[in-house]
Parts: C-alpha cells; sequence; structure tokens
C-alpha cells in the first residue's frame, strides 16, 4: 500500500510543477481508485479531461473514461458508470484497442 502512498505524492509533486499533466491526473487517478479512493480518482479523472489540448496524452484517452466508469461504478452511480464505460468503448474502437475494449464490455454486462 505504501507504493500507492508514494506515487500519489510524487504526482502531486509533479501536478505542482506542471499543472497540466493529464497523465500524471490518469496515474494519480489510478492509484485513489486502488486505493479505494474513488471520490479522489474521480476529481483526478474529471480534472485529467478537462485540460485541453494536452501535449502529453489526449484527455479524451478512452483509459481515462474507462478509469473513471469503474471509480463511478464503486461510488453507485452506475448510470453514470455506464456512459464512461461506453464512451471508452466508442474510443477503443475508433483506436483499434481490442484488449481494453473486451474488459469494457464485460464490465458493462456486470452493472
Amino acid at each position: 500500500m505504501s507504493n500507492y502512498h508514494e506515487a500519489i505524492a510524487d504526482l502531486t509533486q509533479t501536478l505542482q510543477l506542471k499543472p497540466n499533466y493529464v497523465a500524471a491526473y490518469y496515474n494519480r487517478g489510478n492509484a485513489k481508485y486502488d486505493l479505494g479512493d474513488e471520490p479522489g480518482a474521480f476529481q483526478d479523472y474529471n480534472q485529467a479531461q478537462a485540460i485541453a489540448p494536452a501535449p502529453d496524452i489526449d484527455p479524451n484517452d478512452e483509459h481515462g473514461y474507462y478509469g473513471r466508469g469503474l471509480a463511478r461504478s464503486r461510488m453507485g452511480d452506475n448510470q453514470g458508470a455506464l456512459e464512461d464505460l461506453h464512451k471508452a468503448a466508442t474510443l477503443c474502437t475508433e483506436h483499434r484497442n481490442t484488449a481494453l475494449h473486451q474488459r469494457i464490455q464485460e464490465m458493462i454486462a456486470t452493472l
């Protein structure tokens, strides 16, 4: 668990130096999600998606919608989760990301 806390601290420091670093928001959101901080993860995914254009990663990357959908699902917002997961699936199709697309479809089936 301590590695997650260290990662969050490092990513927070990175974001203080470079506030439009989308990948840092996504990675910090992933760490927060893994620790069970779904509201914090949701907030980081939202922040990443609000940054446009981003020099490091497309804020509308399918991984962000997937992560936000998972966080929403754990928070009990199944409708919001489905919206995010369907958006992620569409982006996977556009980007030919078949492996993530399969995981998304499996998650959608459980909601």
